[in-house]
């Protein structure tokens, strides 16, 4: 066969959620699952690359440094099957709504630059801590976080316009709606390893993290910020 033989990966506990994709004998388990994850990862780099351009603050890149940890969190998930790629998945979903939440933070003067990113890499771990021990911390509480954090940018006056989070949003319900056809069966072909609901969830999230990206760098003005850096990543 075409995969990769790992034994000692074999070992180790599998993961609770199982997608519509058969799972191989050989890694990576789900192909499909697995490559589909360039979609958050060409987002994230796009992002990272374009925030450098037009120094963008700390919390802002972060948004860009999250999607690229969450597709390669996802791709290790899917390419292994186990319990702990499971929770390093969850870990990357986190980082993205905490890395929104900071930028809001930071916009609002509640937080400087360093205190945002330390702020996410808190949650994050805190939140991927509580998602291994309890179902509760997979879907619900992330679920919570991101009604939050929408709440936080509708109620904000210094927000001028939901264009790209409304794109955003768009893309995230269709991306889900794919997500539960995949995950109940509705629409699902196991042995297609190329693409399926699954994949097709993970490569419009990309599109999901750059509106995301877009929103959020665009409610406010680098200029209004000056002296609020502290020391921020990249400089």
């Amino acid at each position: 066969s075409m995969g990769i033989e790992l034994p000692f990966v074999d070992q180790w506990p599998q993961a609770a959620m199982q997608f519509c994709e058969r799972t191989l004998d050989t890694y990576p388990k789900h192909p499909a699952d697995t490559w589909s994850n360039i979609g958050p990862l060409l987002a994230g780099v796009w992002i990272v690359l374009r925030a450098r351009r037009n120094e963008r603050s700390a919390p802002v890149r972060a948004i860009g440094y999250a999607a690229i940890a969450t597709a390669i969190c996802s791709a290790l998930f899917h390419a292994s099957n186990t319990a702990v790629g499971e929770v390093l998945d969850i870990a990357g979903m986190y980082a993205f709504a905490f890395s929104c939440a900071s930028v809001q933070a930071f916009r609002n003067r509640w937080l400087n630059a360093r205190q945002g990113i330390l702020l996410v890499l808190f949650l994050t771990t805190v939140a991927t801590a509580l998602a291994s021990v309890s179902n509760f911390a997979k879907t619900p509480l992330f679920a919570i976080v991101l009604v939050v954090v929408a709440v936080i940018e509708v109620k904000d006056d210094r927000v001028k316009s939901y264009n790209q989070a409304l794109w955003g949003i768009g893309w995230l319900v269709i991306a889900f709606a794919f997500w539960i056809l995949d995950y109940t069966k509705a629409l699902c072909d196991p042995d297609n390893h190329i693409l399926i609901g699954h994949g097709i969830w993970h490569l419009l999230n990309g599109l999901t993290f750059y509106h995301a990206y877009r929103q959020f760098a665009g409610s406010f003005d680098p200029r209004d910020m000056q002296g609020d850096e502290g020391d921020t990543m990249g400089g």
